[in-house]
């Protein structure tokens, strides 16, 4: 039987056995009839390119590694990706890395794919994602530059098998004489629903110096703000981050890593049986384990149409301004997109700031309009992504 998701523990000081497993693994099966279960060349090469775009802006020089052949105890094939967050120069450490993703085992039977987040990788977006907090509260929570409680550092992040990651931070209150030292946990339980989805169920505690422990009430808030949402900018081709039953948030480092987790990847093919037509994976959690070198989860996918979509959000109804102009702010939300939009915003009878942005001002041209009287203007849009799918909105824009 595989180790749990393949995480290898393998620790000699000997160079020539080191492993480096990736910050991200990922293992494909490719279910197509016919194929050996590799991806082809084009389809290989598109995913290692959106996946160096899709992380270059947080690490600009990702190292990223394939490899297809068999894995033990699955049938034919398997391709096999790994990204580390930062490149190397170093002979020992490529040799390092390169045994580390022949040593990734993430699938058993059945299964069409794996996906594994290193330890140390989570614990450094833990820490940005820490640093962007507010440190400094008043006793109700409000962020406060003056206010008594502090949080001072997240201590620890700790994956414990087979199910939980532990987040710990460290502070102190000054609403006791002397000061009080307190540790902020919550421990995600990570399991998966009948429904393919990653569940995340959190448990917070407080623990606060004895002498203090009539303020425990009043720091219970304290736990909500640890890093519910990390600085994640991974994406395979688009990925769609899975909703888990737990809204996002609402835990800590390990509710984090569960989002993380795909629910959809949009694949840049057409439809071969309806021409215009894009695909997608939709994918079915099976499992889902934490261990020591990090967290991971492998799933099955059905073969689904992408149905692009694009929506204008903004106000269907503007007054104008000294009986000229209206004004107004329009953006755009969109499904079944991916990679770099083409933008083209249209208006009948008025003025767009930025035509080819995913938000726009609009100046509405209200000349002419009678006292109390009314106009309509039409706002279009359309969006076309990198994979040539095009959605297309329009919104009827009333003017007073």
């Amino acid at each position: 039987m595989p180790p749990i998701l393949g995480f290898d523990t393998t620790n000699s000081p000997v160079w020539d056995q080191f492993v480096l497993l990736p910050d991200i693994g990922i293992q494909i099966k490719n279910p197509t009839p016919g194929s050996d279960g590799c991806l082809s060349t084009d389809s290989l090469s598109s995913a290692l390119e959106t996946l160096r775009k899709a992380v270059e802006k947080r690490y600009p020089n990702p190292d990223l590694r394939a490899v297809c052949g068999p894995v033990e105890g699955i049938s034919g094939n398997v391709q096999t990706i790994g990204l580390w967050a930062q490149s190397t120069q170093s002979p020992d450490i490529s040799a390092a890395r390169d045994r580390g993703l022949l040593r990734l085992e993430l699938l058993q039977p059945g299964e069409h794919i794996g996906i594994s987040i290193g330890a140390g990788f989570i614990r450094k977006e833990a820490q940005a994602a820490f640093a962007a907090l507010e440190h400094q509260f008043d006793k109700h929570g409000n962020p406060d530059s003056d206010g008594p409680v502090h949080l001072l550092a997240l201590s620890n992040v700790r994956f414990v098998a087979p199910d939980r990651v532990v987040t710990e931070a460290k502070g102190f209150t000054e609403q006791t004489i002397p000061d009080a030292d307190f540790t902020a946990t919550v421990t995600d339980i990570l399991s998966v629903t009948p429904e393919g989805l990653i569940l995340t169920q959190s448990i917070r505690e407080v623990d606060l110096d004895q002498r203090a422990i009539q303020i425990l009430a009043t720091l219970s808030w304290v736990t909500g703000f640890l890093p519910g949402t990390l600085l994640f900018a991974i994406e395979l081709y688009k990925i769609r981050q899975a909703e888990t039953p737990q809204a996002a948030g609402s835990g800590a480092v390990g509710s984090a890593v569960a989002a993380a987790f795909p629910s959809e990847i949009l694949l840049p093919f057409q439809n071969p049986i309806q021409p215009d037509t894009g695909i997608k994976l939709a994918l079915l959690y099976q499992r889902v384990n934490v261990t020591t070198s990090g967290v991971a989860a492998a799933a099955n996918f059905q073969i689904v149409l992408r149905k692009a979509v694009v929506n204008i959000v903004g106000p269907s109804s503007v007054r104008a301004h000294g009986g000229l102009l209206g004004m107004a702010r329009y953006r755009i939300t969109t499904d079944d997109l991916r990679g770099k939009f083409k933008i083209d915003w249209s208006i009948e009878g008025g003025v767009l700031l930025t035509p080819h942005a995913e938000k726009t001002f609009v100046r509405f041209d209200a000349a002419g309009i009678p006292p109390g009287g009314t106009v309509t203007r039409l706002l279009r849009v359309s969006v076309t992504d990198e994979d040539g799918f095009t959605a297309t909105d329009e919104l009827l824009v009333t003017v007073r």
